[in-house]
């Protein structure tokens, strides 16, 4: 199969990324949302809670199943429901918390209409980053595809970090206000996805490629699933940690947490955008060398001693999961032909939300008998990845270079076989 390069499009490379980044400031701000939907909308925090796993559990079924569907050729449609889907759930999400806080809507009917607006959500939304990941990896050897996924995962970093800061300025406005401020992202990206000619600029980098997608083996999906379960499990006892061993108050342990949390969103970024590129045709390497920071990460974790212990474990998570789960992903894109990359992002993307679930459900059950004990089941996850890590299957023979997007740019393709 030989692929000629036509036009590039970078016009849908910057609706992949207007997209991504509205996302992740769009889940940022629904967590950091929870107190203001308490009071203003009198909600309990099991209902909350019923809210924010609807959208987990519908993502982990919905994000596999509409990435293997850009798979087949329909990538420009999929971005597109994506972005149109996430836009309709947050002017939705924006208009109950109005309404709701005025008193218009409120019992069954706006708990209704909350889970809704996030059901709607994980049916679209999410599957933006596989889908950018699959096309990040349809890939020629020249092409620098961990390099990719970290930017790829630097810019959903830097949403999340946004999404967060931005939440207590805006709720001045009102409490929708940090909702609606993500409508102008997701209707940005679809306005460069509508037009004709740049729908089209997606769906080719994958419709006109051949080969058998296969299955991913089994150490490459065990990685993400158990590498968040235990990045879950150490997020939920983080808190309780600080006030069990160190006797601080429920405000000092707030503050140290949202402290340690945003130490490890900006150790992340950082990898992604300086250290991770540099990883290129060394992901194997990568990948152990991300799987030992996220052992030394829960071993701190579990060290008596200062705080800052705690924020070191947080850090250290943070970085290794950004190196360990982009050479992860490298590595399996790089062995799978490409029209499965798409199946493939779909169901990384979905054992990574599974395992998170898994950690902080568990999490959450184990910290009622102790504080330590999801640290210590965190770490035992974390030696279980590093004996994953260590297992490699042997590379596939490499496939022909196609054009596709790097981190920087999406190519059209027109092929004809040979």
């Amino acid at each position: 199969m030989t692929f000629a390069e036509t036009a590039p499009t970078p016009s849908a490379a910057l609706a992949i990324r207007l997209a991504l980044l509205a996302n992740a400031i769009h889940q940022s701000v629904l967590i950091a949302l929870v107190p203001v939907l308490q009071q203003e909308l009198g909600l309990g925090l099991g209902q909350l809670g019923l809210i924010v796993g609807l959208g987990l559990g519908v993502s982990m079924i919905s994000m596999p199943v509409l990435a293997w569907r850009a798979g087949e050729g329909r990538t420009g449609r999929v971005l597109l429901w994506a972005v149109l889907g996430g836009g309709v759930s947050a002017a939705v999400l924006a208009g109950a918390i109005m309404l709701g806080a005025r008193g218009m809507l409120q019992g069954a009917a706006l708990f209704a209409v909350l889970l809704a607006a996030r059901a709607a959500y994980g049916l679209s939304a999410p599957a933006v980053l596989p889908v950018a990941q699959a096309l990040t990896g349809v890939q020629g050897r020249g092409g620098n595809v961990i390099g990719g996924l970290g930017r790829l995962g630097a810019i959903a970093g830097a949403g999340r970090i946004l999404g967060s800061g931005m939440v207590a300025p805006l709720v001045f406005l009102g409490p929708a206000a940090p909702v609606l401020a993500v409508l102008p992202l997701y209707a940005a990206a679809a306005l460069w996805l509508v037009p004709a000619g740049r729908l089209q600029a997606a769906p080719l980098v994958m419709r006109r490629s051949t080969g058998a997608g296969g299955m991913p083996r089994l150490s490459f999906l065990a990685v993400p699933f158990l590498a968040q379960g235990g990045i879950g499990m150490v997020h939920i006892a983080f808190g309780a940690a600080l006030v069990a061993r160190f006797g601080l108050g429920a405000e000092a342990a707030s503050a140290m947490t949202g402290f340690s949390l945003m130490a490890a969103s900006l150790a992340a970024l950082a990898m992604q955008l300086l250290l991770i590129p540099r990883f290129h045709g060394r992901e194997r390497r990568g990948r152990q060398g991300g799987a030992v920071l996220c052992l030394l990460g829960a071993g701190c974790a579990l060290l008596p001693g200062a705080p800052w212990l705690l924020t070191a474990a947080a850090v250290l998570l943070a970085g290794g999961a950004a190196l360990l789960l982009s050479a992860n992903l490298a590595l399996a894109l790089d062995q799978t032909a490409p029209a499965g990359r798409g199946r493939l992002a779909g169901m990384f993307s979905g054992a990574q939300l599974a395992g998170l679930a898994l950690g902080t459900t568990l999490a959450g059950f184990l910290a009622e008998i102790s504080t330590t004990l999801p640290l210590w089941a965190a770490f035992l996850l974390t030696i279980a990845v590093v004996a994953f890590s260590a297992v490699t299957p042997a590379r596939a023979t490499a496939l022909q270079p196609q054009p596709a997007i790097g981190g920087d740019r999406l190519c059209q393709q027109k092929g004809t076989s040979e």
